[in-house]
């Protein structure tokens, strides 16, 4: 994509994807946004345009990114930031404190 497309995505009507890449990125927002609102027909839009291991294939990178994004988000890691910030912010991070006898 070029950097005009990806300014574009924001507004998908007014860029200048295609049909298809409109469908894949309304795809990713329904599945990040409320995955229950995918119905039959929605489907059957997205299969005139992908294959069956497409819309897989689709499906598995959004909720992996979208399950980075939140895990980041959890954390307060800056992706941008590098491995040792993320070791160090991990080690950091606790669930729940210590108790006194060491269980959790």
């Amino acid at each position: 994509m070029t950097e005009r497309e990806i300014a574009e995505i924001d507004d998908p009507e007014a860029a200048s994807l295609s049909r298809r890449e409109r469908l894949a990125l309304a795809f990713a927002e329904t599945l990040i946004a409320l995955p229950t609102a995918m119905t039959d027909e929605r489907f059957a839009e997205l299969r005139r345009e992908f294959d069956d291991g497409e819309i897989v294939e689709m499906s598995y990178f959004v909720g992996f990114y979208n399950l980075l994004h939140r895990f980041n988000a959890v954390i307060d890691l800056d992706p941008k930031a590098g491995d040792e910030i993320v070791v160090e912010r991990l080690a950091d991070f606790q669930l729940a404190p210590d108790d006194d006898d060491g269980a959790r």
